[in-house]
């Protein structure tokens, strides 16, 4: 029988109840270094939580008379009672009347501004859910709806402009209420709905509302946005570990325990755990109760932290909010149970057949802001190479192009590319537009384009190799791009499928090395971007096998590695690695930055022409530079 303590709001003394048979109460969401209630509760009133709640009460709930504050329901001297309360949060929160945000600040709104602010906006949820961007889209591009969406977009910036926005446990008391009052300094109380939080900063990314895609706004982003979308129910609710990333917890092991409620995964607190048993105990934990995209994410092969153990099959407690939102994977409930033992995970799937590394493409380009190019990025990877171009729509596109028009999409690939190394150089990329020709190259182009921001999400975080998959039953074969760090083992690979599919039911795939030259259990090499789904009906009539992957029996995660192992440093290639980095990313863009990269070119004609196209501005750092060389087309 679950206990738990509330606040009397008239007494101000602390009551025990049953989880299952309790009073009204409200829950307060708070940053414990806005010291927004004091230290005692004799001077609850004289505090800002204090009054903040007699001001929800006056506004909404005339009938409550208890609530839930940690610093006086939980005993802060006792590691017992945190340890028997910490699993609790999920039933504390969603069993409240409404959980209560504060914020020491003054928001400057009260709920007529909110209520006639959500007026302007009518109609913009209905256009994100339905994702009619294009139809509805102009309105609010260009007329008084863009207007609408900036002022929303300044009064959200307002809320998360905030400790409280940066803190683990207060997105999980956010993800958990079922009905939300945020209150500031001014102790106005306001509402607003879930679908305005989520459709507002949606429709400001897929409308490039520019006034709202600034740093400042960053925030509303990263901390609103996402909270918004698994209160929607609209997403998986393990990726709320996603929505760790920029979050504090005053103890390291809170960034598990400070979320996992909000996961519906949770785990016995330990005292005197670390963060990295923690983090192993939770992902075993998912992955057993049927949540198998946690064995599904890319790798990067970034070394882990000292202290964390390398296990291939599991992503490293750093890097697990962007692998996982780099996935582009949902709910994966798997093809049968799984089991993990020793760290080694064990499941069933399905042998597709081998995997051949044909080239290493590289890792997304990034601007000196920090954004994505992926039309640069494509265009370098095909170096102005007509074959390499048709490979690459091949890999990238999905299945999801003719021979028509992957010929017009590969042409913009190759025609662009000496008019793009400017761009880079100059670390202009937010001028570069790619030159298009006629209605059905553009037509082609922009819809290819469009399938990017979903396709190449997982090369976000990894390095991408171009592959060759020889599958069963049949003897074709499929191009796609795997998903790694910066090398891959020189063993045979093999593909499985372990029933991962993406939002628009393509495959995404997991590379292991072969079962014939692997010494225990399988090792994981990456993902796949999502492949076509057009041989999803032959792969259905392959058994499925018991597959045994990672741990302590994993040959290659035991074996040590020398150097640090992340796309964003140096590394020394361990032995058996075939394919090698060509360049630490960090290096080759320090030396774009600084416009010293001198393209190599592998055909002498090549060169002559960019001499040609540029004259003497290009002979010129030639001749600087003579000695450097910088391989623009497979470092970004």
């Amino acid at each position: 029988m679950p206990l738990f303590r509330l606040l009397n709001l008239e007494t101000l003394a602390t009551e025990e109840f049953d989880l299952d048979n309790h009073p009204l109460y409200l829950a307060a969401s708070h940053a414990w270094i806005d010291n927004s209630f004091g230290v005692r509760e004799d001077g609850f009133y004289d505090s800002f939580g204090g009054k903040g709640i007699k001001a929800v009460v006056h506004e909404a709930f005339h009938e409550v008379r208890y609530c839930w504050v940690d610093r006086f329901c939980i005993n802060q001297k006792d590691k017992n009672d945190k340890l028997i309360q910490i699993p609790l949060m999920e039933r504390i929160f969603k069993q409240a009347q409404a959980v209560v945000v504060f914020l020491k600040t003054h928001i400057g709104v009260d709920q007529a501004d909110v209520d006639r602010i959500v007026a302007g906006l009518e109609g913009i949820v209905e256009m994100c859910q339905e994702e009619e961007y294009e139809k509805l889209g102009p309105y609010w591009q260009n007329e008084e709806g863009r207007d609408h969406i900036i002022d929303a977009m300044n009064g959200l910036r307002r809320l998360v402009s905030t400790t409280w926005a940066t803190r683990v446990w207060t997105m999980q008391e956010f993800v958990l209420a079922s009905t939300i009052f945020w209150i500031g300094l001014d102790l106005q109380p306001i509402r607003i709905a879930d679908a305005i939080l989520f459709a507002v900063p949606d429709a400001c990314d897929n409308l490039a509302i520019e006034e709202c895609l600034t740093p400042q706004m960053q925030a509303v982003f990263s901390y609103l946005h996402g909270m918004a979308n698994v209160r929607r129910g609209s997403m998986d609710r393990t990726r709320v570990m996603e929505l760790l990333e920029g979050r504090k917890t005053k103890k390291p092991v809170d960034e598990v325990y400070g979320a996992m409620s909000a996961t519906g995964v949770i785990i016995p607190p330990v005292a005197a755990e670390s963060k990295f048993t923690a983090w192993r105990r939770w992902c075993e934990a998912a992955l057993t109760q049927g949540n198998a995209r946690w064995m599904l994410l890319p790798r990067n092969g970034r070394t882990p932290e000292d202290g964390e153990k390398v296990n291939c099959i599991m992503p490293i407690f750093a890097d697990r909010s962007k692998l996982s939102a780099s996935s582009g994977l949902d709910l994966v409930e798997g093809l049968g149970p799984v089991a993990v033992s020793n760290g080694c995970v064990t499941a069933s799937a399905r042998k597709l057949g081998s995997i051949k590394i044909i080239r290493r493409l590289g890792s997304v380009h990034e601007d000196r802001n920090g954004r994505i190019n992926r039309d640069i990025t494509l265009i370098l990877f095909a170096e102005g190479r007509k074959q390499l171009a048709l490979q690459l729509v091949s890999a990238f596109g999905g299945g999801r192009y003719n021979s028509e028009q992957a010929d017009a999409i590969a042409t913009v690939l190759v025609k662009n590319y000496i008019t793009t190394v400017p761009f880079v150089l100059n670390n202009t990329e937010e001028d570069f537009r790619p030159s298009v020709r006629g209605d059905f190259q553009r037509f082609v182009w922009n819809d290819f384009m469009h399938l990017q921001t979903s396709q190449m999400i997982g090369l976000n975080e990894g390095v991408g190799y171009m592959c060759q998959i020889s599958h069963q039953p049949t003897s074709e074969r499929l191009l796609t791009v795997l998903v790694s760090g910066d090398y891959v083992p020189s063993t045979e690979l093999e593909v499985l499928d372990f029933g991962a599919r993406d939002p628009s039911s393509r495959c995404v795939l997991m590379a292991v090395t072969s079962h014939k030259q692997s010494r225990g259990s399988l090792h994981k090499v990456g993902m796949t971007l999502p492949v076509s789904d057009d041989f999803s009906a032959s792969w259905a009539k392959l058994p499925l096998e018991r597959v045994s992957i990672g741990g302590e029996d994993c040959y290659h995660c035991g074996t040590p590695q020398a150097g640090p192992s992340s796309r964003h440093s140096n590394k020394l290639v361990p032995s058996n690695s075939s394919v090698a980095m060509r360049k630490a990313r960090l290096d080759a863009t320090k030396a774009l930055r600084k416009q010293l990269g001198i393209l190599t070119w592998r055909r002498r004609k090549r060169k002559h022409m960019l001499r040609l196209h540029f004259g003497r501005t290009f002979t010129r750092v030639v001749s600087k530079k003579k000695s450097r060389v910088g391989y623009l087309g497979k470092v970004i």
